[in-house]
């Protein structure tokens, strides 16, 4: 069963980060959705007040386990991706189960 979660983006990191251009913004609309969806697919739960930085948001979680961990959403981009296109981080736990953000 796939839950509806979203989550909130700070104002402050949409206005700082949308002023890239288009590209950002629509990436910048787009993270609520992908917050929650990637929050749903690895069973993991919001703990804490989101983080963030220049390029990047930042989930404090706990996974289905209680075990403490972090979500880092970034823009898919040149400079971040992976040898096949993906981010590095999704890339090096593809083939693992459960991952591990």
């Amino acid at each position: 069963m796939t839950r509806s979660i979203y989550i909130d983006v700070p104002d402050v990191f949409a206005a700082s980060y949308g002023a890239h251009g288009a590209e950002a913004r629509a990436w910048i609309a787009e993270l609520p959705r992908l917050g929650g969806e990637f929050l749903d697919h690895w069973g993991l739960r919001l703990d804490g007040p989101l983080a963030y930085g220049m390029a990047s948001l930042v989930l404090p979680v706990l996974r289905s386990d209680g075990t403490p961990a972090v979500l880092k959403l970034q823009q898919l981009r040149e400079e971040t991706a992976g040898a096949r296109g993906r981010p590095a981080g999704v890339e090096r736990q593809r083939d693992r189960a459960p991952a591990r953000p």
